[in-house]
């Protein structure tokens, strides 16, 4: 309807939404170190924003994007899509003798 990438305000906030793999690509990737003060929701509950990653804001998620980084490689994708349907196979075949 209005392209690729677009901006729309969530609230009062400005917001850029897009399908664009490749603009995602250079955000997410090649140029996230300028990307990591970003906003969350109001909606969402921070109460445990101090656990993980993906409720961290500003130098922490910085740096906890910087050292999670490396498992998530191309090649380390490909290791544990292949373990997944290794692992999965036996229940696959367990869920069709039930049928």
């Amino acid at each position: 309807m209005y392209g690729k990438t677009y901006g729309i305000y969530f609230f009062n906030s400005p917001s850029i939404l897009t399908s664009d793999v490749d603009f995602l690509r250079e955000v997410f990737v090649k140029q996230f170190s300028k990307f990591y003060q970003r906003a969350i929701p109001e909606f969402i509950d921070t109460e445990n924003e101090e656990v993980g990653m993906l409720l961290a804001k500003g130098k922490r998620w910085k740096r906890l994007r910087l050292v999670s980084n490396p498992s998530f490689s191309t090649l380390k994708m490909k290791q544990v899509r292949m373990r997944m349907i290794v692992e999965s196979k036996p229940f696959v075949k367990r869920i069709n003798v039930v049928r």
